[in-house]
Parts: structure tokens; C-alpha cells; sequence
């Protein structure tokens, strides 16, 4: 004769048992968030020593740098701000992986954060003499339901890392639509798309945020170098009002 599965309601040893395994995983949890935020700590600290010294040195008029010298302390602080930016994305994967952050979903208009995003690169990029293009002039406004803050990282680091990986010459470019063919009634969407460049380049880390914002990014194969990226999010609903342009 089998014998059924204890239950845990009438078994006091089972039920300690299964709340010291709870107590376990919860200490487990908090040991992984204190230890991602002590690395994030011992990482940045010296980071933001070694940029503002840089800072400082870029700013010096009584013994001004050389221009071979200018150019290698601009590219030490720009590689620094990308890399700060690749922490705060991985904390941010992590925190929503465990539960620790939560989105901040609201009507974000995309052009203007393109835009802006954009501006913040031009003068890198014609120092690197690439052409770095924002998203042209659209017929209406297209806007997603997203995280302002973290979309606006996602799509600066994305931008500034194939940046980073191009040659002079080059050109990039990032614009954004909302489609309304018949085919996306069902599914409306707001889309970004950037035609980057460079080897190295590995846009796939910003997957996780992405999709934590119900959006999904595709890599379509563009063929001569070049790397073709699709973000498309969700289309903001009529009834959530104004959004911010900012």
C-alpha cells in the first residue's frame, strides 16, 4: 500500500524544516545584494578617483596638456563613463531579478530622449570623425510605456559602446517610429532602431532591461559591418495623459 506525501499543515518537523530552507534562501538573497552592492562600491570608488583626477588635468590652464595627451585622457574618461554605466545596468538586471527594484512604467516620448541621447555623443563622435545621426522630424509623436531612467541608460550605452568600437568614417544613426499597419493593431508598439558600426560592439547586454519593459530587442543581419538593432516596446495607451518629452 503507497503511502501519500506528508502534508505539511500536520507534520510540525516537515513545516521547520521547510521555513528553515525559507530563512536559508531569503539570507542567501540578502548576502548576493549586499555583496553586488559592495563590489559596486569598491569598483566606483576608485572609478570616480581616476575621472575626476582626469577631469582635473583636462581643466588645468597652468600646465595644460598636450594634444596627443588631451585626446588619450578624454578617451580614459569616456571608456570610465562607460563603464559606470555597465554597473548601474548590471545592478539594475540583478535588483529586478531578485525582486529588489521595481520599473517605473510611464508614457516616454521617444524622440526627444533620442534626441538628447544623441547631442550628449555628437562631440565625441566628431572627434572620432563619425557621423552620428538622431532620429529625424516624424509625423505625430511616438511614444512608449517604459522606465524613463533606465531606457535612457539602455539606449546611451548602446550608442556609446559602438561609438567606442568605430572608425573614422563611419556613420551611425538611431530613429524611432510607431507603426500602424493592419498588422500591428493587435500589437501596437513604439520601435527604436540605431544602425550601428564596430567590432567588439555587444549590444545583447542590454537584453534583460529590455525585456523587463515588455519590449524586445532584435539584431537583424544589415551586412557591410554594420549592426542593425530593433527595440520595440510598448505603445503608451491614449488615457495615461501627456507624457514627459524630457
Amino acid at each position: 500500500m503507497s503511502s501519500s506525501p506528508a502534508d505539511p499543515a500536520n507534520d510540525p518537523a516537515l513545516r521547520r524544516e521547510l521555513q528553515a530552507c525559507r530563512d536559508a534562501l531569503a539570507m542567501t538573497e540578502r548576502a548576493r545584494l549586499a555583496f553586488l552592492a559592495q563590489i559596486s562600491h569598491e569598483l566606483r570608488t576608485p572609478m570616480n578617483a581616476v575621472m575626476g583626477f582626469a577631469q582635473l588635468m583636462l581643466r588645468d590652464r597652468r600646465d595644460p596638456l598636450s594634444d596627443g595627451n588631451r585626446m588619450r585622457t578624454e578617451q580614459l574618461l569616456l571608456a570610465g563613463d562607460e563603464l559606470l554605466t555597465l554597473f548601474d545596468t548590471l545592478t539594475d538586471i540583478e535588483q529586478l531579478a531578485c525582486g529588489a527594484a521595481r520599473l517605473s512604467l510611464e508614457p516616454v516620448v521617444l524622440g526627444p530622449m533620442l534626441d538628447d541621447c544623441v547631442n550628449r555623443l555628437r562631440p565625441r563622435a566628431d572627434r572620432a570623425q563619425v557621423a552620428l545621426s538622431g532620429p529625424p522630424r516624424c509625423l505625430g509623436i511616438c511614444v512608449a510605456l517604459a522606465d524613463r531612467l533606465r531606457l535612457n541608460r539602455v539606449l546611451g550605452g548602446l550608442l556609446s559602446g559602438a561609438l567606442r568600437y568605430s572608425q573614422p568614417g563611419a556613420r551611425m544613426g538611431a530613429a524611432c517610429g510607431c507603426p500602424d499597419s493592419p498588422a500591428d493593431i493587435a500589437r501596437p508598439e513604439a520601435v527604436v532602431t540605431m544602425s550601428l558600426v564596430g567590432q567588439g560592439f555587444a549590444p545583447m547586454a542590454a537584453e534583460p532591461l529590455i525585456a523587463a519593459m515588455r519590449g524586445r530587442l532584435e539584431v537583424p543581419d544589415a551586412g557591410d559591418g554594420a549592426t542593425l538593432l530593433r527595440i520595440s516596446l510598448p505603445r503608451a495607451p491614449a488615457q495615461w495623459g501627456a507624457p514627459h518629452t524630457g
